[in-house]
């Protein structure tokens, strides 16, 4: 219950995992209640039951169709199609419930794009409902947001929004040198995606979330007042 401090306390789980994990980089429930969790430190992607507790094993270690060597992150793509990323062999792999595909993603580089480069798997960041995935372009002005439909090349992202930069020279590869450095445990821009694929981006100064609608329309909320 809320108290006059406006401390809330944790509410009861409704269920507890029956083993410890390293490292949850990422949690995904699946439409049977089931849920898929990836740990990079222990280098496994595992099925849980709706109670949490251990199912199985998903997929292998290895470079071959459908296996991994470093899960990372994972992606939710509609229905019960995720996207994990594999760092170390440098792929995203695909799970249809807990089951590999022998297909891995096509990150929208090769010599049928324009542009010829690929997606870079860490600048990735989130995904929607509808099947897109979100990855950041990082400049001295600015970070730009762009939604990119798989499939497509990587030139064909579509931009969404940007969060302002602090300066400083771009040395590629989301790396800028020099500029203004944030203080110490300063307030930051933050944003996410829902799955109707609606951006919301959190400004820090003022307090104010902006949301970007799928059609580009975008909506600021009231400046959050706070001590």
């Amino acid at each position: 219950a809320q108290s006059a401090t406006g401390v809330q306390g944790l509410l009861v789980p409704d269920a507890v995992a029956s083993e410890g994990f390293t490292d949850v980089a990422g949690l995904r429930e699946l439409q049977d209640g089931r849920v898929l969790l990836v740990d990079p430190q222990e280098r496994r992607i595992v099925l849980l039951g709706s109670d949490l507790a251990h199912q199985a094993e998903v997929g292998r270690q290895g470079q071959g169709p459908g296996e991994f060597l470093l899960p990372h992150r994972l992606f939710p793509l509609g229905t019960d199609t995720t996207a994990v990323v594999d760092r170390q062999n440098g792929r995203i792999v695909l799970l249809v419930g807990s089951s590999p595909l022998s297909r891995h993603m096509d990150l929208g580089g090769g010599p049928g794009c324009p542009g010829g480069a690929p997606v870079r798997l860490a600048s990735i960041e989130a995904s929607d409902g509808t099947g897109n995935l979100y990855f950041t372009l990082t400049s001295p002005q600015a970070v730009q947001i762009l939604r990119w439909r798989p499939g497509s090349c990587a030139d064909e992202a579509e931009p969404v929004t940007s969060i302002p930069g602090r300066g400083g020279q771009d040395m590629g590869g989301g790396i800028i040198l020099g500029g203004e450095l944030p203080p110490p445990l300063g307030p930051e821009h933050a944003w996410a995606v829902d799955p109707g694929g609606r951006v919301a981006v959190v400004h820090p100064a003022p307090w104010q979330v902006e949301i970007t609608l799928p059609d580009g329309q975008r909506v600021t909320g009231p400046v959050i007042e706070h001590d």
